[in-house]
């Protein structure tokens, strides 16, 4: 009898717990359409929401999958967000499903600008959970907290979303260019679920 009840409280307790996990995941969404949605009034995209449902296998995550594809919209070279900054773009989509290259990817390449400086930049990822510029002149005055943020050169970006923060600047002998280290706004580590913004 003693065996029963804490076997159905046990249950009971899971089924709290799963629903409170439901919740939160659902909370998280809607705080990151309403984010977008309040910080991008006159935009005339459309905002897909998906989970994310896969990782690729190496130690450092270069890619990952989403449960949205082509029945969803979402297209080949799609934007995606979370908590209104770059998480990376869509490479391969299938119909229920989508490939995601982060942009700690050693073979993405984001043109961008820097906030304070106006530099104009290349962010590359690296394999590890941070970023570097590329091609930052010697002269450019850039510190740690500077922000970066996308530039529509190339078409492929929207304007003005923010990607990372200077974490680090280095002048290496008679090189023509700084060697700068950044963090991305987002911890891809953490987050569950995205916005594919279409376009």
């Amino acid at each position: 009898m003693k065996q029963g009840l804490e076997d159905q409280v046990s249950l009971y307790k899971n089924k709290l717990l799963e629903q409170q996990d439901t919740i939160y995941k659902l909370e998280s969404k809607l705080s990151m359409l309403s984010k977008f949605q309040a910080e991008n009034k006159n935009s005339k995209t459309t905002l897909i929401t998906a989970d994310i449902i896969g990782y690729d296998t190496s130690n450092f995550r270069k890619s990952i999958t989403i449960n949205a594809g082509s029945k969803h919209g979402v297209k080949q070279d799609d934007i995606v967000i979370s908590n209104n900054a770059l998480v990376g773009r869509v490479t391969m989509v299938s119909k229920g499903s989508s490939v995601i290259q982060l942009i700690t990817d050693p073979a993405s390449r984001i043109p961008g600008r820097v906030v304070q400086t106006r530099e104009q930049v290349l962010l590359e990822g690296n394999a590890t959970a941070f970023c570097q510029l590329k091609y930052v002149p010697r002269w450019a005055k850039l510190k740690k907290g500077d922000d970066v943020v996308s530039s529509e050169i190339g078409g492929v970006y929207p304007p003005s979303l923010p990607i990372a923060t200077v974490v680090e600047t280095e002048m290496k002998g008679g090189a023509l260019f700084q060697s700068v280290k950044v963090l991305p706004k987002v911890n891809i580590a953490n987050i569950e679920s995205v916005l594919v913004v279409t376009h």
